[in-house]
This record gives structure tokens, sequence and C-alpha cells, in this order.
């Protein structure tokens, strides 16, 4: 009987249990609210890796680091220029970079909430980590999306 050859894989399914909040269906609006007023930004690329697009403003590496839990069968999401400007597939993409990285309190007040996520989503884990600030119209945006939604 010859030797089956191991399929090596860097699909992660997500735990069936995780710590971290998923961001509610407002929050992902607050999240697209922030970063374009939900203005698709346009998905340019000048010789370089794609600057980040879509409502969400997705960037490569961004997808990239999204990718390791989505289901490599998604065909849509495997494809960063069709995916980022579909906001069906952004929204997996976010969701899935959340559950990867989140889990983590950016504004330091001791809770996880949609603005964590928000600023996780902004700013990536390290920002995230050190509380950078938000620019100060992204900041206005968040604040009137969370007070606007009534959320958290």
């Amino acid at each position: 009987m010859p030797a089956q050859t191991p399929t090596i894989t860097t699909f992660q399914p997500p735990p069936s249990s995780t710590s971290c909040p998923e961001p509610s269906a407002k929050c992902l609006a607050c999240m697209a609210t922030t970063a374009t007023d939900n203005i698709p930004a346009i998905c340019r690329n000048r010789g370089r890796p794609e600057e980040p697009c879509g409502i969400y403003r997705i960037s490569h590496v961004y997808w990239q680091d999204a990718l390791q839990i989505i289901d490599p069968d998604d065909s849509l999401a495997q494809d960063y220029g069709r995916c980022v400007v579909d906001d069906q597939c952004a929204e997996r993409i976010v969701r899935s970079y959340v559950q990867r990285y989140g889990g983590k309190d950016c504004s330091g007040d001791g809770r996880i909430e949609c603005q964590d996520h928000v600023r996780l989503h902004m700013r990536g884990p390290g920002g995230c980590h050190r509380q950078e600030p938000l620019g100060s119209l992204a900041e206005r945006r968040l604040e009137k999306c969370l007070k606007y939604s009534g959320i958290t």
C-alpha cells in the first residue's frame, strides 16, 4: 500500500467557543462609517500591494491575516480585489480579523466593546495594544455612530 502524502493547510477553523465577542451588525456598520463614512475606497495598485479599499478600507496585509481562519473553499474571499469591494465578503474578512486578533481592550476601560473592535480594525493589534488614537475625523465618526446606534 503506497504511503499517503500529508496535506498541509494554514486554514484554522474558528474555535467552538471564543472569549472575544463577535462584532454585531451595528458595530460592523460603525466600522465602515469610521473607516470610510460608508463610501467605498477605490482599489488602486500603483506598482505596490493594493492600497486599502472597500467600505472597510481593507489592506492586502489585513486580508492575508484574516484568511488564516477563512474557509479555503470560500473562493470570493480568496480573491483580494473582488472580496474587499463586495460588502458581504468584506464583512467576513473583518469578522475573521476581529476573531483572530480580538479579545483585546483597545480603549483601556476594562471592557471589550464595539469601540475596541473598531480600534483593532483601524489600528491593528499593535496599535490596539499601544492604545493609539484614531485620527480626529475617524474619532468623530466613531463617536457619532456609537451614539446614533445606541451601542458601546
